[in-house]
């Protein structure tokens, strides 16, 4: 999905840098980037800038990454960054503290500039509430895959989009090599119009059953009639239907 973002975006007008840290060797994503069908070659080193932060990490702690990633950012002035893996950073902090502050100064950087960034990490339900990049960011994109009998079906779910509607829900989605395909849950089209139940009860056409219910049902609103078979449940749908066509009222 990030790469897919990124050779879809990015322009040299408009560049892009994909900054690896120690999940996966920058050489393998690379690797495997080019099997996929948008991996546009001519775009690496023009529009879509690679960098491995592993170095700085492993050298320097979150504070050679922070150093590293401010270098590049002066020198290649990007309008969209990934982080890949985002989770992985946490290994490098000896206290909660210190990643804190850390995650706060980056935050700040990125968001000085007209820059959007994806942070990819491979979390646990569980970790939402208590990592700090979930309350700091502003958009959480969920990918999951459940299992459902023999079949196992993945999932895009928006947790959160700050200053912005979004469709809720579960969506499936499936992978290529020409990458994400997003299939939006079916929903209703919301309707603005005010509705309001009428005032006057819509009678059953059974006039004891109208005295039951205080003169009969309430327009708008949905009653089930429950009962075995051959107990009378077809002859009441049937009352109400002819007393209200008798009465001007379709059915």
């Amino acid at each position: 999905m990030a790469q897919q973002y990124v050779f879809q975006n990015a322009s040299p007008q408009r560049p892009a840098v994909y900054f690896s840290t120690v999940s996966e060797p920058l050489e393998k994503i690379v690797r495997f980037g080019q099997s996929l069908e948008f991996f546009d070659q001519d775009a690496i080193g023009r529009s879509v800038f690679y960098e491995d932060l592993g170095e700085a990490l492993s050298s320097g702690g979150l504070a050679g990454a922070s150093s590293r990633i401010t270098a590049v950012l002066e020198e290649r002035r990007p309008q969209l960054i990934v982080i890949d893996s985002f989770k992985a950073l946490h290994a490098f902090a000896d206290t909660y503290g210190e990643f804190r502050k850390f995650l706060h100064e980056l935050a700040g950087r990125l968001s000085a500039a007209p820059m959007a960034s994806l942070w990819i990490g491979e979390y646990e339900e569980a970790e939402r509430g208590s990592r700090p990049e979930f309350a700091v960011a502003d958009a959480i994109l969920d990918l999951a895959t459940e299992r459902f009998g023999q079949r196992e079906i993945r999932f895009l779910t928006v947790r959160k989009l700050r200053g912005g509607a979004y469709q809720s829900g579960q969506h499936s989605y499936r992978l290529s090599n020409s990458g994400v395909h997003l299939f939006p849950r079916l929903a209703d089209t919301r309707i603005e119009a005010p509705y309001a139940l009428g005032e006057v009860r819509m009678s059953s056409g059974i006039p004891a059953l109208d005295g039951l219910l205080a003169d009969g049902y309430w327009p708008g609103a949905s009653t089930l009639i429950a009962g075995p078979s051959g107990s009378g449940k077809t002859l009441m749908g049937l009352h109400f239907i002819f007393y209200g066509a008798r009465h001007g009222q379709p059915g």
